[in-house]
């Protein structure tokens, strides 16, 4: 039987929320709010049911018609049906929702910026990672929270280069009958096709159970048929033996097997050398706004002499940062993304950065702030350690603060555990995926005591 359910919301993951008559929560997929729909149970708790959409009785008017025929199933864009600018304000209203309600602050007292939208909301990822599997061979994406995997032939929001690489890719594998990988009896040939995209540069990584003479052939081939439509270049293709059982794509060796060991992406004017294995922003444009907000509320702590970059990856963050004069440390624990943030601060002449491989919390145990005034943290999506943020607090030089987040929740949370020693003063949140639920934060903090 049926459930009518008039949506008020939607949840972190796309799913629409509304009550029962009884009052029991459902998250319908697919629902958005101001919608009636009919919904079938998937599956019933005692404190919530998942659902899927029967029938709509009164549609939103924010409802559009994805541009990706797979939307609904493939799991990378779960508000394609959401008009963008609906979708922008549903964002603005998730952060604000969440700082109140898990972070308990008063924005009273905070400025709340607006979204940071893209002007052009579609072809703005960078990078693929399309998992192979099935009969056929299969290469797409993975359905929401599965390894199913929803073949497609074009991804609106990815550029033309990848797109294209994607169907020579496919072609090729059909041609010369490569077993794709069986992820359930962990047998075949070839698991993963991961392509980047900077500039007109394209690179490509074929993620393999064993080697393969044919695959290594393709790289050729693609260039040439890449040329031939007149689409971006093949700049560079390695090869990678990832025998392992695991949901991590790239763990193993890389083999270059064509072109350039990197490609260069450039981002306000920096040049920054990509590698398969670099991690780096996923949305190009957004990226250079983001970056951009982070060195002018830099600027803006004019007492500050030294930076502290915490989580600096490849060295983005801090190569900006060094535009405003100051001395910069960059600290992160990934000994191959330090040696790519030397690398970028070398072809880019910038000396007044260093950079250390070390895991956050014992370099400011051993080193203190480094004098910081101005600490810069960006972390993944869990957020901040309990013992960072003990540390950061007992760090006296420190006046400043800018945590660029990835996940309101928990920059809510680090908010509040904080909160008798940093103060949140500007939130600037930034659509870096549009389409999708998640939103980047950057939160300007002062100290307490400054």
């Amino acid at each position: 039987m049926a459930a009518r359910i008039e949506i008020t919301d939607i949840n972190h993951n796309g799913q629409g929320v509304g009550k029962d008559d009884t009052g029991l929560v459902h998250f319908v997929a697919g629902a958005l709010p101001g919608e009636t729909v009919l919904c079938r149970t998937r599956k019933k708790t005692k404190t919530y049911v998942t659902a899927e959409i029967v029938s709509i009785e009164i549609a939103s008017p924010n409802r559009v018609v994805p541009r990706c025929p797979v939307a609904g199933r493939c799991g990378g864009c779960n508000l394609q049906h959401f008009a963008y600018e609906a979708e922008l304000a549903w964002k603005e209203k998730r952060v604000r929702s969440t700082l109140e309600h898990i972070g308990k602050i008063d924005l009273t007292s905070v400025t709340l910026l607006p979204i940071k939208r893209m002007d052009d909301p579609w072809a703005y990822r960078n990078k693929a990672a399309y998992p192979i599997g099935g009969k056929t061979p299969e290469m797409g994406f993975y359905a929401a929270r599965s390894h199913d995997i929803i073949p497609h032939d074009i991804c609106p929001v990815l550029p033309d280069g990848i797109n294209e690489v994607k169907k020579i890719t496919q072609a090729l594998m059909l041609r010369d009958r490569i077993e794709p990988y069986d992820e359930a009896n962990h047998t075949g040939t070839l698991k993963h096709v991961v392509v980047r995209q900077a500039g007109p540069e394209l690179m490509l990584t074929f993620v393999l159970c064993e080697p393969s003479d044919t695959v290594m052939n393709w790289p050729e081939e693609i260039a040439a048929a890449l040329k031939q439509s007149g689409s971006e270049t093949l700049a560079s293709a390695y090869t990678m033996v990832n025998p392992k059982r695991s949901n991590v794509i790239l763990e193993g060796v890389l083999t270059h097997v064509y072109g350039t060991e990197t490609i260069t992406e450039t981002l306000n004017g920096l040049d920054f050398s990509l590698r398969p294995d670099a991690f780096f922003q996923i949305n190009t444009a957004q990226a250079e706004r983001l970056f951009n907000v982070v060195t002018e509320w830099a600027k803006e702590a004019s007492n500050t002499a030294n930076i502290l970059d915490l989580y600096c990856g490849s060295g983005a963050i801090a190569l900006h940062l060094a535009e405003t004069g100051r001395t910069i440390t960059g600290v992160d624990i990934v000994e191959p993304a330090i040696r790519e943030a030397r690398q970028n601060a070398k072809q880019n002449n910038i000396s007044r950065v260093s950079f250390s491989a070390a895991d956050a919390v014992q370099y400011v145990r051993e080193h203190g702030a480094n004098d910081a005034q101005l600490v810069v943290v960006d972390p993944p999506r869990k957020g901040l350690d309990e013992a960072l943020m003990n540390v950061l607090i007992e760090a006296s030089s420190i006046e400043t603060m800018i945590y660029v987040s990835c996940n309101p929740a928990t920059l809510a949370r680090d908010l509040a555990y904080m909160s008798d020693s940093f103060r949140p003063v500007r939130i600037q949140p930034v659509d870096m995926f549009p389409h999708t639920t998640h939103v980047e934060t950057i939160c300007l903090m002062s100290s307490v005591k400054a």
